[in-house]
């Protein structure tokens, strides 16, 4: 699994974190590979660096087009649009405008693309979810037989087709979790037939 803070279960206890319970699902072990404000590329970019074999299966839950990482004072950081009420000195070429480009929509497109070729690839089945993609991520894909839409009842706001908020009041709860991991499990079973 890889993906954003939804995927590495903010707000919510590892049991009920969607990942957990379609591994457990599944009989199969998880291997995280998720982080509070990842893009897409970021996210891309270790399911690259991994060891994807035949048989695997590779789930990426997709967010925003307008997160990317950065190098800021000799760190990575997951830019995001909130980043910049909390960061300072941020380089002069990186603005919230920049995040909502269409450099970066392309940029996080591709990531995909490599990511559905390198798992074909692979041998690998792969599952795009997306739990806060933007309706221009979700237009590309909504054909794609391996994507589910979770982000919204319409493709708006991300939360308006959560069940429940986590404990933190800003990412989605158990019940929500609990919606994701059923709606995976369906489709991978859609998907073997």
């Amino acid at each position: 699994m890889a993906g954003c803070s939804t995927t590495y279960g903010i707000g919510v206890e590892l049991t009920e974190r969607y990942a957990n319970i379609v591994a457990d699902a599944l009989n199969l072990p998880l291997s995280l590979l998720a982080c509070s404000g990842a893009s897409n590329t970021w996210a891309a970019d270790q399911i690259l660096r991994s060891n994807v074999n035949p048989g695997d299966t590779v789930i990426m839950g997709l967010t925003t087009y307008g997160r990317a990482p950065i190098i800021h004072n000799n760190q990575l950081i997951h830019l995001a649009p909130n980043t910049f009420t909390i960061l300072s000195n941020l380089p002069s070429d990186v603005t919230p405008d920049y995040l909502l480009s269409d450099t970066r929509l392309y940029e996080s497109l591709t990531s995909i693309k490599q990511v559905n070729n390198f798992c074909s690839k692979a041998g690998a089945r792969l599952l795009l979810i997306g739990i806060h993609a933007n309706i221009e991520i979700s237009a590309v894909l909504a054909n794609d037989p391996n994507y589910i839409m979770f982000h919204g009842k319409y493709g708006t706001n991300f939360n308006d087709g959560w069940l429940d908020f986590g404990n933190d009041n800003l990412h989605p709860g158990p019940k929500t979790h609990q919606m994701y991991a059923n709606l995976i499990l369906e489709k991978l079973k859609e998907l073997e037939s």
